[in-house]
């Protein structure tokens, strides 16, 4: 990438270069293209770990899960004051792409570019299965068993919808409605 730091003013600007086309939106004429805020962040710690940018106060904070109320939401990335960011002015709208919940648009300097963030609840980490233990499992059985012989469901054909019924339902003599000979 080929971003540049001012180092007086903590604004780092991205030049469109650094954005890859997508396809040309064929209502507004404009180039949609795609930005990888992962990878920006990447790009950038490197910038600051080496002997231009050592100089520079930290730039973000990366989780690559954080946990809120329970549910372990995906990777996310918050860019840091006194940094703002800055697309290359121009007709175009950039898609972030990383995969990340981040907080590039209260950091962004407005120009012309719209820029649309995937930040979602929806970018959660969910572990495969539903969770419940083997032992859970067995538990929940013997709770409906012990129940169900606490307080039996019987269930009766002949009663089910109020209707009189013959026979006793063996081969030889089918449970009928008492309608039918």
């Amino acid at each position: 990438m080929a971003f540049t730091i001012n180092h007086a003013t903590k604004v780092i600007s991205i030049p469109k270069a650094d954005t890859t086309f997508v396809e040309t939106n064929a209502t507004t004429g404009y180039e949609i293209r795609s930005f990888d805020e992962y990878q920006f962040m990447r790009d950038l710690g490197d910038y600051l770990d080496s002997e231009d940018g050592a100089s520079l106060p930290d730039a973000f904070s990366h989780n690559t899960t954080v946990t809120i109320s329970g549910i372990a939401y995906a990777r996310s990335i918050s860019f840091l004051a006194p940094y703002t960011v800055t697309f290359e002015n121009g007709t175009y709208q950039v898609k972030l792409v990383g995969g990340s919940n981040n907080n590039l648009l209260d950091v962004l300097n407005p120009n012309s570019v719209s820029v649309i963030p995937a930040n979602s609840a929806g970018l959660q980490t969910v572990v495969s299965g539903s969770g419940v233990t083997a032992q859970d499992k067995l538990d929940i059985a013997q709770e409906v068993l012990t129940a169900a012989t606490a307080a039996p469901i019987h269930a009766d054909f002949r009663k089910a919808i109020g209707q009189a019924y013959h026979g006793d339902g063996s081969t030889g003599d089918k449970l009928r409605s008492t309608l039918v000979p």
